[in-house]
């Protein structure tokens, strides 16, 4: 049996996070020209329907006919990890990781105007675990478990005349 060739990894690019806050990233403009967006607005970038789709802080998302592999090693780390053959997730907006066999990660999506779960295969969950844990800052003392409070304010019911 012959042994599995190697074949040449390149380095994904490393920014810091002095050039993340000012970098952007060039995307082409259907009908030409390009559209230049700052890498810090990015949420999360999936693949969906054979689209790549790219979330923004704001409710916008841009769509192109384009695969994973153009794009994984463009985001550079550690502000962005892939957690999915699918799913490329900006670390700093993440606001939970669910545990489970891969787990999932829990992010705010302006476009749906809520949380979404972006799942993470077990091939990534390390890596994402990892980058986590270096972007974060621990508490110390005991673990306590959380009840996280829905932040939405209760209608007010309307007054008898």
């Amino acid at each position: 049996m012959k042994p599995k060739k190697e074949e040449p990894t390149t380095p994904k690019p490393q920014m810091s996070m002095e050039e993340y806050l000012i970098m952007m990233i060039e995307l082409p403009r259907k009908g030409g020209g390009n559209i230049y967006i700052p890498l810090r607005f990015i949420t999360y970038i999936e693949i969906r329907d054979g689209l790549l789709n790219i979330h923004f802080v704001k409710d916008v998302m841009l769509s192109y006919d384009r695969n994973m592999c153009d794009l994984k090693d463009v985001f550079p780390e550690p502000h962005f990890r892939q957690c999915h053959e699918s799913y490329i997730a900006n670390i700093h907006y993440v606001l939970e990781r669910i545990p489970g066999d891969g787990g999932k990660l829990v992010m705010y999506d302006q476009a749906v105007k809520g949380v979404v779960e972006i799942p993470i295969s077990r091939v990534y969950k390390d890596d994402i675990i990892m980058a986590l844990k270096a972007q974060s800052i621990t508490l110390p003392g005991k673990k306590v478990a959380l009840k996280p409070k829905i932040l939405v304010k209760p209608k007010r019911k309307a007054k008898k005349k």
